[in-house]
C-alpha cells in the first residue's frame, strides 16, 4: 500500500522488484475471482528497445505460468507505434520477428485485442502514452468499463 523508488545499476534485479509484486497482486485477484479485463499495471519506458526487453521477460514468465498454472491467464500487451491494428496482422508480425517461437496465450498482439479486452499489464513508451490519452479509439484503457482497476505505475 505504499510507493517505492528503486534506484540501482543495470542487471541488479530492478525488474523483479516490480514484476513480482504485480504478478502476486494479479494472482491474488484471480484467486478472489476478481481478475477480469482491465489494466492493473502500466510499464512506461522512454524508448521501444526497453519496452521490447521487458516484453521478452513477460513472455518468459507467461510460458512458465502457462505450463505450471494454466488456469491463471495474466494478460499483457505492448502498445507502441509498431503494434499492429488487427489480431491477424499482430500474429503475422510476431511470427516474422520471432522465427521458430510460438506466441504465448497471455500476450495480446494487436491494438484491436487490447481495445476489446484491455490487458492486465500494458507496456508502452512516453510518446505513445500521449496518443493513448488523446485518441478516442483508445479511451477504453482510461475511461471504459474496465478502466477502474489501475493499481501500479512503473516508470523508467
Amino acid at each position: 500500500g505504499r510507493n517505492i523508488v528503486i534506484a540501482s545499476g543495470t542487471g541488479s534485479g530492478k525488474t523483479e522488484c516490480f514484476l513480482l509484486p504485480i504478478y502476486n497482486f494479479l494472482i491474488r485477484e484471480h484467486v478472489e475471482k476478481k481478475l477480469g479485463p482491465g489494466i492493473r499495471a502500466l510499464l512506461l519506458y522512454p524508448m521501444n528497445a526497453l519496452v521490447n526487453d521487458q516484453l521478452r521477460r513477460l513472455r518468459e514468465i507467461a510460458r512458465v505460468m502457462e505450463k505450471e498454472v494454466p488456469e491463471i491467464r495474466i494478460t499483457f500487451g505492448r502498445y507502441v507505434g509498431e503494434t499492429q491494428e488487427t489480431k491477424e496482422k499482430g500474429e503475422g508480425k510476431f511470427r516474422l520477428t520471432n522465427p521458430g517461437e510460438d506466441p504465448v496465450r497471455s500476450e495480446l498482439l494487436s491494438r484491436e485485442e487490447m481495445r476489446e479486452n484491455p490487458p492486465h499489464i500494458l507496456i508502452t513508451n512516453y510518446a505513445m502514452l500521449e496518443y493513448l490519452l488523446l485518441r478516442p479509439d483508445d479511451s477504453p484503457f482510461f475511461d471504459g468499463k474496465d478502466a477502474k482497476h489501475w493499481k501500479f505505475l512503473v516508470l523508467d
